[in-house]
């Protein structure tokens, strides 16, 4: 199936689906990808400790993030998620919710 057939049949079910049942699929889906440890979350992680070794200083082995970066890193999958079913549902948000959402910043 081409990708486009895919995102075109998820924009669709994503859509009638009650948003918490679509939330609640797309935060499982992240916890599975996570659990799975596949590349990408592999990736992420190696990332992640760059971030997280600038913040507490360079002088940390890697397995000193152990907890820290399994718990940041499975946050940052389930915000992946939330950005993919925000941008199926985007649709079907109402105005009034987009508008509630956004910040003026000043500079």
């Amino acid at each position: 199936m081409a990708t486009s057939a895919v995102f075109s049949a998820g924009w669709n079910l994503v859509c009638r689906l009650p948003e918490s049942v679509a939330r609640a699929l797309f935060n499982f889906g992240a916890d599975v990808a996570w659990r799975r440890q596949g590349g990408g979350v592999q990736i992420l992680e190696g990332n992640l400790v760059r971030v997280i070794r600038t913040s507490c200083g360079d002088s940390l082995p890697d397995d000193e993030f152990g907890g820290e970066l399994r718990a940041l890193s499975r946050a940052v999958m389930r915000s992946y998620a939330r950005y993919y079913l925000e941008t199926f549902r985007l649709q079907i948000i109402p105005d009034e919710r987009i508008k509630a959402g956004m910040r003026a910043v000043k500079r």
